[in-house]
């Protein structure tokens, strides 16, 4: 029986040491009332072991890997796809949502550890403005606003979430598949990753990446492709985008036609619209 008190500290930390030692990890402790009295409703389980000391289960040592849905951590239901197929032997993905995972691909069975109140398939069903937020406000858990490690890690996450919301990825939800995002969905993610490139000097050739975007969210595109011109690199748009052409350096209009009957520059023009080279080709003779 030991008084608890800050003196008593060294012989609290012997008795639980000695205890977990004799008992293979494992331990209770009660509260003794007046009279040296045990109060045995007061009973609790204490264990070292990094799991449930009631039913003796013991989570394995936490890897990344247990929360990737490409990995050891993928749902069993769906094999980490998030969605069912509804036939056996099909390489096609049904629209079935996996309700084990929620559609995250990823194992239910982890779903006890829990980081700022959510488990892993509620912060990848966030969207990615939502994940910034998330992230942003993790500093506030007392073990975390002084962990330099975490606030490295958590500097890092939120760069690469803000270069996506610039490009206006903000709705995606990180547990979407890649191959479910359109083709402008999927350049724009190409781009957020070359913005965080220092790289000079490099000709980059982008096809239609004003592809499903409101004309409001074109411009922020543009700004975006302008930090890689500024950089020093040279941008190629293949796009007909009527911001993008008005506000281009240098228009080059290809056809007559498309597909088999383009390759002939038609004309072009600088910056401003002033046409230099009218119909170079004359539609006939393809460009070498």
């Amino acid at each position: 029986m030991i008084k608890v008190k800050d003196s008593s500290y060294p012989r609290v930390h012997r008795a639980i040491e000695a205890v977990t030692t004799q008992a293979d990890g494992y331990g209770e402790y009660f509260i003794v009332k007046n009279k040296n009295e045990l109060d045995i409703q007061s009973g609790q389980v204490f264990s070292s072991q990094g799991g449930c000391p009631e039913c003796g289960f013991s989570w394995p040592k936490l890897d990344p890997r247990y929360f990737s849905a490409n990995s050891i951590g993928k749902c069993e239901f769906c094999q980490g796809i998030g969605y069912l197929n509804e036939e056996e032997n099909v390489e096609v993905i049904s629209d079935t949502l996996c309700l084990e995972c929620c559609g995250t691909g990823l194992s239910s069975q982890y779903t006890a550890i829990h980081l700022g109140g959510k488990d892993h398939q509620s912060i990848h069903k966030l969207s990615l403005a939502e994940l910034h937020d998330f992230v942003s406000g993790l500093t506030d858990i007392d073990p975390l606003k002084k962990n330099m490690a975490f606030i490295r890690v958590q500097e890092e996450i939120l760069q690469k979430i803000s270069r996506l919301v610039a490009v206006e990825l903000g709705y995606l939800q990180i547990a979407r598949r890649i191959h479910t995002l359109s083709g402008g969905e999927a350049q724009r993610v190409r781009l957020a990753n070359i913005l965080s490139d220092s790289l000079r000097g490099v000709l980059y050739i982008l096809d239609e990446p004003s592809q499903g975007l409101h004309p409001s969210e074109v411009e922020k595109i543009w700004k975006a492709l302008l930090i890689l011109k500024e950089k020093g690199n040279t941008v190629i748009l293949v796009d007909h985008d009527e911001y993008f052409i008005r506000n281009a350096d240098w228009i080059v209009d290809l056809g007559p036609g498309g597909g088999a009957e383009g390759g002939c520059i038609m004309a072009q023009f600088l910056l401003g619209g002033k046409e230099i080279c009218n119909k170079v080709s004359n539609g006939k003779t393809p460009y070498q």
